[in-house]
């Protein structure tokens, strides 16, 4: 029995009538639980996964497709799972930090299995149970095509992230350390991508010439120089007088890079840091600043610098702590003016012999 459910008039020539169909639930034949019903059943060189559907609204038709849509979706999520397993151990990408973005990009590519339809799969059994009016369903496809899928899923993904990581070493505004580890990541995921499966323009010959290119670069500038400064700065600070503070301590070497952000917190750790850059001298910069009350309601503030230098082969001090600091003032804490605080520091040329030292 079809029954029409409308507001007012004849529903059959409304656009917003919903069409319902009620129906009994027996329209398979009367047979025991199968045991495929609780778990997958063990096939050989095949896939399975089962699916089910309760009543369906527009019949019992539409509730058996539903079923079988379902076991699919099923199978196609294995499939998934398995991939996102075999790409995180192939490339270590974790999910965290920096990775987060590249993980996420991957999925997308795996994810995809289940927005097509999957080619070879093949419906085997199908049950009704009468109680509960719930189709039950179990499909299968045969391994070679899940290898097909899986491979094809993979080094897609694979070819993608290492991209990235190509993409990444080749970044001039990166660190060398950073573009270093994106380079070795590159090639290590090179060596796991299988092109055949992909069927892409660019060989593996391709890729391997870019890294090493990339690579040559990389090696170049590490032996071009020998000054790595690394701050530690108060992130109270604004980043225009970060930068201003290093600018004015590198000047105009060429051999010198400015690390902008150092990620680490102490001079011995700013040392190791630094032998994993390259440098062969570090230069711990902290940047710290005070606030106090001035006279009539105003503030002072005061910038603080104390620069050091390391030898990161011995670990060894070539520049003894040196501090200097100078103070600003305003009626409005957000207005003073490190910049300026900064200027005045340097026009006293307080680590004038700084990179005598380096």
């Amino acid at each position: 029995m079809t029954l029409l459910v409308g507001c007012g008039g004849d529903a059959n020539t409304r656009p917003d009538a919903i069409s319902v169909v009620d129906y009994d639930c027996d329209f398979m034949p009367e047979r025991d639980r199968p045991s495929w019903v609780d778990s997958n059943p063990m096939m050989g060189n095949y896939l399975t996964a089962r699916g089910q559907a309760g009543k369906h609204d527009r019949g019992s038709k539409a509730q058996v497709e539903a079923a079988w849509a379902d076991a699919s979706s099923v199978l196609a999520r294995q499939i998934e799972v398995d991939i996102e397993s075999r790409f995180e151990s192939s490339t270590q990408v974790n999910g965290a930090g920096e990775d987060a973005q590249l993980r996420q990009e991957a999925l997308q590519v795996i994810k995809s299995v289940s927005k097509v339809k999957l080619s070879g799969v093949q419906r085997l059994k199908s049950w009704l149970d009468e109680d509960s009016c719930t189709v039950h369903v179990l499909v299968r496809m045969p391994q070679s095509q899940v290898n097909k899928i899986r491979n094809e899923k993979l080094n897609v993904a694979l070819l993608n992230t290492m991209e990235r990581h190509i993409e990444a070493a080749d970044d001039g505004s990166l660190s060398i350390g950073q573009r270093r580890d994106n380079l070795d990541r590159a090639a290590n995921i090179l060596g796991k991508i299988d092109f055949g499966a992909i069927g892409v323009g660019n060989d593996r010959r391709f890729y391997a010439r870019k890294i090493a290119s990339i690579g040559d670069v990389l090696t170049q500038r590490m032996e071009a120089f020998n000054v790595l400064f690394i701050p530690i700065v108060d992130q109270s600070i604004p980043p225009s007088t970060v930068k201003a503070v290093l600018d004015r301590l590198r000047a105009d070497r060429d051999d010198a890079q400015v690390l902008k952000h150092g990620g680490c917190n102490t001079p011995s750790a700013c040392v190791e840091l630094g032998r994993k850059e390259g440098g062969k001298q570090v230069v711990v910069v902290k940047l710290g600043q005070s606030l106090s009350a001035g006279s009539m309601g105003s503030w002072l503030g005061t910038l603080k610098v104390e620069v050091s230098g390391y030898d990161v082969a011995t670990n060894r001090l070539t520049y003894a702590p040196k501090q200097a600091e100078d103070q600003v003032l305003a009626f409005d804490k957000a207005e003073l003016d490190w910049d300026y605080a900064a200027e005045k520091i340097f026009a006293k040329n307080p680590f004038g012999d700084l990179c005598s030292a380096c």
